[in-house]
């Protein structure tokens, strides 16, 4: 049975990665894969919301900075433009001020290179909250 011998697995979760650098799009890509995700990637703010819209993921990991947007400016149109708003994760190599992250309603925050364990701990805790359904 799933899970029995190697720990709990995480659901089949989608994450959509937009990265302008395909280096560290293909890297987060295959780490969070081989941890059974599914996972698409984009290189541009406009190609990351294309793919959002067409098929929205679970999960949105994104750098604060492309040459034709702001990973802001995604966050606020993935999440007017998805019925279901995902988790929005701000991976970025620049620092960013406490108070932008939160105004941008990012869930969660890490600066390059990100340990991939605390970011996986961070997807199986928001697939765990979305499977476990309203208090009661």
């Amino acid at each position: 049975m799933e899970g029995e011998a190697d720990g709990p697995r995480p659901p089949r979760r989608t994450v959509l990665v937009a990265d302008p650098s395909p280096e560290n799009a293909d890297s987060l890509a295959l780490i969070l894969a081989e941890c059974g995700y599914r996972v698409r990637t984009a290189g541009t703010a406009a190609e990351a919301l294309a793919a959002a819209v067409g098929e929205p993921p679970d999960v949105l990991i994104t750098e604060a900075l492309f040459p034709d947007a702001d990973g802001f400016a995604l966050v606020e149109q993935v999440a007017a433009a998805t019925p279901e708003r995902p988790l929005f994760v701000l991976l970025t190599g620049r620092v960013v001020p406490a108070e932008s992250v939160r105004r941008a309603r990012f869930d969660a925050h890490f600066l390059k290179p990100a340990d991939p364990g605390v970011l996986i701990d961070v997807l199986m805790a928001h697939a765990s909250r979305r499977h476990a359904g309203p208090p009661k």
